[in-house]
């Protein structure tokens, strides 16, 4: 009996079962908003929409704004599609803006509480549907494909809509007269047309979405497709959805490890970079590492399945397919210092060319410290490894940016050299108080320091580190002056003139400071051209030496003199370093000289040689044959020496163009051209 019961009560449940209605689908909920880019009100209220929006996701609410042809007529958004905006207006019978609405039938609350508010109380009640959406460029349109389900209850006369829109467009200055630059979710385009298409859909059937929205000229990247079911009538959003639009060939990657590694003798480091295939398409990808791979060292890249390679794989993936690479780097015990970039190309799009970016620095005989308040590699710190790279033989040196990890007190320790600058970072960010402290026991241990940056000087200037570690005094800002010329017989400086504005260099030299020697063991190494004031200060006691410019290095207007300047300065911070500045503008040419470019005929890059057997005032420019001028290569103020200039003519037609050389020193004027073929 007990048996006989239990199988009736199992068929009971059983039955029931069967007989429960499926569970209710989850909402998203879609606001509706109208602006204009010449509307005040617009400007205040769509940055709070934006946090709201922001904070809760598109998993929870979507937004497509609709411009408006007023208060400002030349809103380009509106003008976009005039027609398919003023449906939308029309439909809403919108009056004014900022105006929206939260699932077709309330309007909005313009607060952040109320808006935020209305949009939880809406996504807690259940859809009677979900949306599964796919959308691809194809030419000038974008080709949408979907399943629409009834889960919960059947849909009767319902209105499907698809809109294309703009995730965000942003602009460096603004467009209207409201002052806005950023606009989220721009409306573009509907299908099939503001009417809708009328479908209906059985509890537990589907309904397959196959559309074409137009894109016409836009860039696609960065578009989203919103599917909406709306009652017509009562303007009721039943349920939406989105989908990114996706390209024929893409891909993202990321990485979660950290960017910048400082490595010891004998470390092997490993990067894992995620990767997907978010193309329409299947693809394969050329994935390679690029980067000067330091002597004695060894690198390699692989993926799931695909074996290492020093330089280069093949990676298979099926759309929507991710994979793992790994690449690795190691020392095997060789000091060096490497940008190493991770690059996925697409064999199918070669224009789909994704980069990852790493620094990796292991135990450098002289460190470079990138504190230039940059947000990449590169800015001024291209002034100081491009002169290293030309003056260091024997050694080895590296580079480490601040913004991505702060310096230790054991990176600075068995340096032998330590290059520190500052570039542009205004007062109050150049030297910290712990990095001053770091720099005082790396002193105090015997090191050599070469410093630079322009509002070092000022902001340090009553600090007991710039008084009593770099024996520096502040003695004005602005000097007379924006041409440096060495003392005489000093080690660094000696024979050496040049300008710190213009030329090739940076020319951000705003604010430098003259200098004075704090005590006896400070010497003056260089003064502002046709002044008292000094530029750069020297020290060396029986612990330690000290190189200090008043000016930041990057804006020496000429390669030859920064090349000069980092050389000799190394050279005496650490005399047994081996340096050999190229080129040797100690070496007075015996003539003054324009040389034939090379190479001539050349496309689009040439390397003009010229020579001066005297400080002069120079300029170096290309003119074509109408005499016009097209390119001024260098201009101001050079020692005497041998030179090198590199004109690039990628903007210029084929032909023939002239390069001229003058050359002013006194009363002496000096002139040469040589002719130069451009051949695309």
């Amino acid at each position: 009996m007990r048996t006989r019961c239990a199988l009736v009560s199992l068929a009971l449940v059983l039955s029931t079962l069967i007989v429960l209605p499926a569970l209710s689908a989850t909402r998203t909920v879609l606001t509706e908003g109208f602006t204009n880019w010449g509307c005040n009100p617009c400007a205040g209220w769509n940055p709070t929409e934006r946090t709201v929006l922001n904070a809760l996701g598109r998993d929870t609410v979507l937004n497509i704004k609709y411009h408006t042809l007023g208060p400002q007529t030349t809103d380009i958004f509106y003008h976009w599609n005039t027609a398919e905006n003023d449906a939308r207006i029309d439909y809403y019978a919108i009056t004014g803006v900022p105006t929206g609405f939260v699932n077709g039938n309330t309007t909005i609350t313009r607060t952040e509480t109320g808006f935020r508010n209305q949009v939880r109380q809406r996504r807690a009640i259940a859809a009677p549907c979900t949306i599964e959406l796919q959308a691809c460029v194809n030419g000038s349109s974008v080709a949408v494909t979907g399943t629409i389900t009834a889960t919960d209850s059947a849909l009767n006369n319902v209105r499907l809509f698809l809109a294309l829109i703009n995730d965000k467009i942003t602009y460096t200055s603004p467009p209207g007269a409201n002052g806005e630059t950023e606009f989220d979710n721009v409306f573009r385009d509907m299908w099939p047309n503001t009417n809708g298409q009328t479908i209906s859909i059985p509890l537990g059937g589907t309904y397959q979405i196959q559309a074409s929205l137009n894109l016409s000229t836009l860039d696609p990247h960065g578009m989203s497709v919103i599917a909406f079911i709306q009652n017509y009538s009562t303007k009721w959003v039943h349920q939406s959805a989105w989908t990114p639009v996706r390209v024929p060939y893409d891909a993202v990657t990321e990485c979660p490890d950290e960017r910048q590694l400082w490595m010891e003798l004998g470390d092997e480091m490993g990067y894992l970079i995620r990767m997907e295939n978010i193309g329409c398409n299947p693809d394969q990808y050329t994935v390679s590492l690029v980067g000067d791979l330091p002597t004695g060292w060894s690198q390699g890249i692989q993926a799931s399945s695909v074996p290492e390679n020093p330089t280069s794989i093949q990676v298979s993936l099926n759309t929507i397919e991710e994979t793992w690479l790994g690449a690795r780097v190691s020392t095997n015990g060789q000091p060096g210092f490497m940008d190493l970039e991770v690059h996925v190309i697409s064999n199918a799009d070669v224009s789909m060319h994704k980069i990852e970016k790493f620094r990796l620095v292991a135990a450098p005989h002289i460190l470079v410290v990138d504190d230039d308040c940059g947000e990449d590699y590169g800015n001024v710190e291209s002034y100081f490894s491009n002169a290293l790279d030309q003056v260091v033989t024997n050694k080895v040196f590296g580079v480490w940016d601040v913004i991505q990890n702060p310096v230790t007190d054991a990176m600075l320790a068995e340096r032998d050299v330590v290059v520190w600058f500052t570039g542009n970072c205004p007062n109050g960010n150049t030297i910290s108080i712990e990095e001053r402290a770091m720099l005082e026991t790396y002193l105090n241990n015997g090191g050599a320091l070469f410093m630079t940056g322009q509002y070092i000087t000022y902001e340090l200037r009553t600090s007991p580190f710039f008084i009593d570690y770099l024996h520096v005094t502040f003695d004005v800002a602005f000097p007379q002056g924006t041409t440096v010329i060495g003392s005489a017989e000093d080690p660094i400086f000696n024979d050496l003139y040049f300008n710190i504005t213009g030329g090739d260099g940076a020319s951000n030299q705003i604010r430098p400071a003259a200098i004075n020697p704090a005590d006896a063991t400070a010497a003056a190494a260089a003064d502002y051209s046709g002044s008292i004031y000094h530029a750069a200060i020297r020290a060396q006691n029986e612990v330690n030496r000290t190189l200090y410019l008043g000016f930041g290095f990057e804006g020496i207007a000429d390669q030859a003199s920064r090349n000069a300047v980092m050389g000799n300065a190394l050279a005496w911070l650490d005399p047994s370093m081996a340096v050999d500045p190229q080129p040797d503008i100690s070496v007075t040419p015996k003539e003054f000289a324009l040389g034939t470019c090379y190479p001539n005929p050349f496309n689009p890059t040439t390397t003009i040689p010229y020579s001066l057997t005297e400080h002069a005032d120079i300029s170096l420019r290309v003119f074509d044959v109408l005499g016009r001028e097209v390119a001024v290569l260098a201009s101001g103020p050079q020692a005497a020496g041998s030179y090198t200039a590199t004109w690039n003519a990628a903007g210029l037609a084929s032909g023939l163009y002239f390069c001229r050389l003058d050359a002013v020193s006194g009363a002496t004027d000096r002139h040469a051209v040589q002719k130069m073929m451009l051949m695309k």
